[in-house]
C-alpha cells in the first residue's frame, strides 16, 4: 500500500512523459 502511494506521488510530482508512462504501466501492475 505504501508502494502504491509513493508510486502516486512520483507519478504526480515527476513531470517527464516518459517517467510518467512507466509509473502508469507499474501503477496498474
Amino acid at each position: 500500500m505504501i508502494l502504491l502511494f509513493l508510486a502516486s506521488t512520483l507519478y504526480h510530482a515527476i513531470p517527464h512523459q516518459r517517467a510518467k508512462m512507466w509509473l502508469k504501466k507499474f501503477d496498474h501492475c
